[in-house]
């Protein structure tokens, strides 16, 4: 199951980098993966690329196969923007699945934090 966090600062194992990590105000994005005993990951960035891979038998072969790809960037207005993207080999394109947009804070009150988009367009 996944649970949504909020205002949650990036964590580093050990003492290495705790003085490079941004505070949360100038993050852009931030990548937490749990691999099990094969360790973890916890990166802040201004843009991100996440290609998840699964086992797949095609034609008698065993490959690993990218079928869901995250890309995230800051738009030139200063949103920042997820595409959730899934990949299959026998599609010709992706699938565009969602697009999350964070606005820029313009001090609205009315102002949206997170847009959400979903959608089952196939090669955006």
């Amino acid at each position: 199951m996944i649970h949504a966090q909020k205002n949650r600062a990036p964590q580093v194992s050990g003492d290495q980098g705790r003085d490079a990590m941004p505070r949360n105000d100038e993050l852009k994005f931030q990548v937490n993966c749990d691999a099990g005993a094969n360790g973890q990951l916890r990166v802040a960035s201004e843009q991100l690329v996440v290609n998840v891979g699964q086992k797949i038998v095609r034609d008698g072969h065993t490959e690993i196969w990218d079928s869901v790809v995250v890309r995230c960037s800051e738009e030139t207005d200063g949103s920042c923007t997820v595409h959730v993207l899934l990949c299959n080999p026998d599609w010709e394109e992706p699938m565009h699945l969602a697009c999350l947009r964070s606005s820029p804070d313009t001090g609205s009150p009315n102002q949206v934090s997170l847009f959400c988009h979903l959608t089952s367009e196939v090669g955006r």
